[in-house]
């Protein structure tokens, strides 16, 4: 990927901001528009994201995994295993 921009900045570790700010890039560029949301609401479309596409990390984007369809409360699930939210 060429240069990503920084659409969140946070407390949360430089790895998973960096992750969270590749799936915003990808989000933008299939023309969601993210204009007027809030850190908070960027960062948590972009964890709903990486937890249906079942990427937990920058080196897994090749290997996205579309076979599963998940519920809001295994979403929430898997974000609090994988990226230690609240």
């Amino acid at each position: 990927m060429s240069e990503i921009p920084q659409y969140v900045k946070s407390d949360k570790p430089k790895q998973l901001q960096k992750l969270i700010n590749e799936a915003l890039h990808i989000i933008s560029k299939l023309g969601v528009p993210l204009e007027g949301m809030t850190q908070r609401r960027l960062e948590r479309m972009a964890m709903a994201f990486l937890a249906v596409a079942n990427v937990k990390k920058t080196n897994e984007w090749a290997k996205i995994d579309n076979s599963h369809a998940l519920r809001t409360r295994e979403i929430i699930r898997y974000s609090n295993i994988h990226f230690r939210t609240l």
